[in-house]
């Protein structure tokens, strides 16, 4: 994902939280986000790659007697 949207982290920070939020916050107050995403869509098609649904999932190893 870093790659994708072009983070170095070796140069720049890894945008926060509140920057996210204040982003998407953004997007939606201005009926942004489905515009956005189809252009994004469109130029991934055109690269011979699709969009599905899916989840972003942050793994963690977790010792099972904690639970």
């Amino acid at each position: 994902m870093r790659q994708f949207v072009g983070i170095d982290l070796g140069r720049e920070p890894v945008p926060d939280e509140t920057t996210i939020c204040t982003c998407r916050h953004l997007l939606q107050t201005h009926q942004l986000g489905k515009p956005h995403f189809r252009r994004i869509v469109a130029s991934l098609a055109a690269q011979g790659m699709t969009v599905g649904r899916g989840a972003i999932v942050d793994a963690a190893i977790i010792d099972p007697g904690c639970q």
